[in-house]
């Protein structure tokens, strides 16, 4: 009957280790996924963050492109109206 209990004690202490132990590993695995799900999601916000940078760069060169177009093409009108105004002054000087 002694052996019984003492057996029965100590199956009890080695069933707490475990769990305890269990407990551990457990506790261990949860924070090794939550620091490579963190690395994994600062590794994507720098991925977006440098597609933003480029996209952004891209629309400032087409704005200053589509800025330059403009003021050529507004220089051109104002050289073709010009002209056109010079070529109406010249024929409406008497002769």
């Amino acid at each position: 009957m002694i052996f019984c209990c003492f057996i029965r004690t100590e199956c009890e202490k080695l069933r707490k280790e475990i769990n305890s132990q269990k407990n551990q590993e457990k506790k261990a695995e949860l924070t090794r996924l939550s620091q490579l799900k963190d690395e994994q999601m600062a590794a994507a916000k720098k991925g977006w963050e440098t597609k933003v940078k480029q996209l952004l760069d891209e629309v400032c060169t087409n704005q200053e492109g589509h800025s330059l177009n403009v003021t050529v093409t507004q220089l051109s009108v104002s050289s073709v109206f010009l002209c056109s105004n010079r070529d109406h002054d010249q024929t409406q000087l008497p002769r």
